[in-house]
């Protein structure tokens, strides 16, 4: 199956392919990140004739093997497990939504009792192997102790262990299970590396930033520093019983500080400085140099630790990509946020710098791909009225006077989301900011989306009625569609079948709808031999008719064939006259050069630049989106007619 955007995509049920011309996938949505268990998924299918049974059946445990990738040499396969159903009928066809965990049920399930003598990252990654997922974690950590799992599941073990990892007074570690991948990073020692992405939103690319660069199609900055400040992060001390018999208090930490400085307000902090504690549970069992510890010396100090540095990274961006990119969790990416005034695009310092990856979303909807980065970060370039504890003073310190500060206005106008290119948000102005009223501007993307049209002049030449050929070509294909579906229209309305009416309503394809409650009949009376009312009457009015339904079915088809023969003859011929390239004949490649919808490639398109004869990717759906409607017509049609065939004992 080709998705746009996405090469190769396969979906195998049980080790099985599903056949592209049931049309029985509809939706999938996976997921991986920082606070999942695992990586979970969502698939819906839409089942018009009893496709999914018997070894395809989706019950409790059956395996989704999923294939993407831009070519069958980069793909990869990820294998989920259904643990969830919910079914229900919609026009015509059974609906199954199947929830799935990662399938790695000796990670998941069952209670183990395990014994490891070794640092947590080298536990981590013997567990990783015991379970069939790679590692991908630091060589080692100072933390090496007796490791115990006490009937606890793997995947229980692990978030315990890593929790009380440590590498060094300024770690802080964090597990998170991928697609395919057990991760287990030190996120401070991630930022010191370089960006291994530079993504951008709104903005042109800038070659010298490093790694791959990648301009995304939507962005959304968001910060929760509140939140987790007021958790873990003011006058939060720990007190734990100590076989010393003096107890162990934590109350510090020695963050890495990214920037400016760290989201927590020092007059707040001073005012409410140790009247919140916990305790820790149970007794010392011994560490450090005690006699008989096990645990190493850290055991304590980690966790409070760990959780208190995870909870500064709360300032965040949520971007999308329409490019198969599937970056790693925890990986270091360069994130730009752009904001575009007076056609210039500038430069937001509020929300630009170095991000780690901590969630992703791969999408799956129809023939459109899309995947959803959740970027963390702890680090604010914005003091205040008040210092941050371990950043810079702001005025207020010496004189009592505000800090000028970046207008929240100014910020919301720059980030545009997908329900809302560019929130529009008045500013009065001030004397302190010299603030102006906020202008609704359009982005780049929104220009790039309101051009109709063939946006490269140098794809032209003019028919006949004064369009270009190209679009010309586009209407062909498309009145092309529009009368095939009439055609069929009318061969279904000379079936009568008015019975079906009171299901499918007013203005139905009586054709297609009485093949659906066929092939649904003939499904029931291969499971359980009882049909419906409505079936009974769909079989009875089939068979007593059948010479005049085949007759309808077979016309329906070779008009969707001769419709299908005629889009290809029309996108063929603009390429006889010049209009596009020779690499589209019979199918257009939906990774031809300058397909991409990258911001370059759209100011080319604007300004009329992209290179001689290249279709941008709007266009190619054009001279797609027609007839891969026919094809799934067809495909559907065929079928109905195999079984009709099949039905009346004529074979196939």
């Amino acid at each position: 199956m080709n998705v746009e955007d996405l090469g190769v995509f396969e979906l195998k049920v049980n080790g099985s392919s599903i056949s592209a011309g049931l049309n029985v996938f509809r939706e999938g949505i996976m997921q991986s990140g920082y606070g999942l268990p695992v990586a979970t998924a969502k698939f819906v299918f839409a089942d018009h004739h009893g496709a999914l049974v018997g070894d395809q059946a989706l019950n409790d445990g059956t395996k989704l093997e999923i294939l993407l990738g831009q070519t069958p040499e980069d793909s990869v396969t990820y294998v989920f497990s259904v643990y969830s159903i919910n079914s229900y009928e919609d026009n015509g066809a059974n609906i199954q939504e199947a929830y799935c965990m990662l399938d790695v049920p000796a990670l998941t399930i069952g209670a183990f009792r395990d014994m490891y003598e070794d640092t947590s990252s080298g536990v981590v990654g013997a567990i990783a192997g015991e379970v069939g997922l790679e590692f991908d974690g630091p060589d080692s950590t100072d933390d090496s102790m007796t490791w115990i799992n006490c009937g606890s599941t793997r995947l229980q073990f692990l978030e315990q262990t890593c929790l009380r990892a440590y590498a060094s007074d300024k770690s802080c570690i964090s597990l998170a299970v991928d697609f395919d991948t057990i991760r287990m990073k030190d996120l401070f020692a991630q930022f010191s590396k370089e960006p291994e992405y530079s993504l951008y939103y709104s903005i042109n690319i800038d070659d010298d930033d490093p790694g791959i660069k990648v301009s995304m199609d939507e962005s959304k900055p968001c910060s929760r520093n509140g939140f987790y400040n007021q958790a873990t992060n003011y006058g939060h001390t720990h007190w734990q019983h100590s076989l010393s018999g003096e107890p162990i208090k934590l109350d510090k930490i020695d963050p890495v500080v990214l920037g400016d400085g760290l989201p927590i307000n020092s007059d707040i902090k001073g005012q409410v400085e140790a009247s919140a504690f916990t305790m820790g549970p149970g007794f010392d069992t011994g560490s450090g140099d005690l006699p008989g510890a096990n645990v190493h010396e850290n055991y304590y100090k980690a966790r409070y630790q760990n959780l208190r540095f995870l909870s500064l990274f709360t300032e965040g961006v949520t971007t999308l990509s329409r490019t198969f990119l599937n970056i790693p969790l925890f990986t270091p990416v360069r994130y730009v946020h752009g904001s575009v005034r007076d056609d210039d695009s500038a430069e937001s310092k509020k929300h630009t710098g170095n991000y780690i990856v901590g969630g992703k979303t791969l999408l799956l909807r129809g023939k459109h791909y899309a995947e959803l980065y959740d970027l963390y970060r702890p680090f604010i370039n914005e003091t205040g009225n008040t210092p941050t504890v371990g950043g810079p003073s702001s005025s207020s310190a010496s004189d009592g006077s505000p800090t000028p500060q970046i207008s929240r206005e100014q910020d919301l106008d720059a980030a545009p989301t997908s329900s809302d290119s560019v929130n529009s948000i008045s500013a009065k102005a001030t004397n302190a900011t010299g603030n102006k009223p906020s202008i609704k501007q359009p982005s780049i993307i929104d220009k790039a989306n309101d051009v109709n049209g063939q946006i490269n002049s140098n794809v032209s030449g003019i028919a006949s009625n004064g369009d270009t050929l190209f679009d010309d070509t586009v209407k062909t294909l498309n009145d092309n569609l529009d009368k095939a579906e009439k055609k069929l229209k009318d061969l279904g309305d000379s079936l009568g079948a008015d019975f079906l009416a009171d299901k499918y309503g007013a203005g139905y394809d009586k054709a297609d709808a009485l093949m659906n409650e066929f092939q649904g009949a003939m499904a029931q009376m291969d499971l359980c031999k009882k049909l419906s009312g409505l079936e009974t009457l769909t079989v009875d009015f089939t068979m007593n008719n059948k010479d005049k339904v085949l007759n309808v079915i077979s016309e329906r088809e070779s008009v969707l064939q001769g419709a299908l023969d005629s889009n290809i003859g029309a996108v063929n011929a603009l390429i006889d006259k010049g209009g596009v390239p020779d690499s589209y004949v019979d199918a257009p490649d939906i990774k031809a050069k300058c397909n991409a919808e990258t911001v370059s490639e759209i100011n080319k398109a604007l300004k009329d630049t992209l290179p001689d004869k290249c279709l941008d990717k709007r266009d190619i759906d054009k001279l797609n989106g027609p007839s891969i409607d026919l094809s799934q017509k067809l495909r559907k049609l065929q079928k109905q007619l195999e079984d009709l065939l099949c039905a009346m004992g004529l074979g196939v």
